[in-house]
């Protein structure tokens, strides 16, 4: 079975992630989650798929140096569901990210 997905309040990152799952009405802050990252050794990925069409990244670039101060390892890739948009934004992401 799928491990249950987390809802992350609006405010704070668009998306979800896989952590122990909390009541519906009590959503993760995006400090405990890169703080579940941090702690659990993870990978953070900054997915750019949309970056061209809507002029953001998942997660969104603001969160880009809280990652970098955190030493949360990235891996910076677009979503493979469409072959075209394979490189979609990478190149431009991973220029931004590296020059914080």
């Amino acid at each position: 079975l799928p491990k249950p997905m987390i809802r992350i309040s609006h405010d704070e990152m668009e998306g979800y992630m896989t952590l122990p799952m909390r009541k519906a009405d009590d959503a993760y802050t995006l400090s405990e989650v890169m703080e579940a990252i941090k702690d659990t050794q993870l990978i953070a990925e900054i997915n750019t798929k949309s970056l061209f069409k809507h002029q953001r990244t998942f997660p969104h670039q603001r969160y880009y140096r809280q990652l970098k101060m955190m030493e949360i390892p990235v891996v910076i890739n677009s979503d493979v569901h469409m072959p075209e948009l394979i490189n979609a934004g990478r190149e431009e992401t991973i220029s931004k990210y590296n020059n914080l």
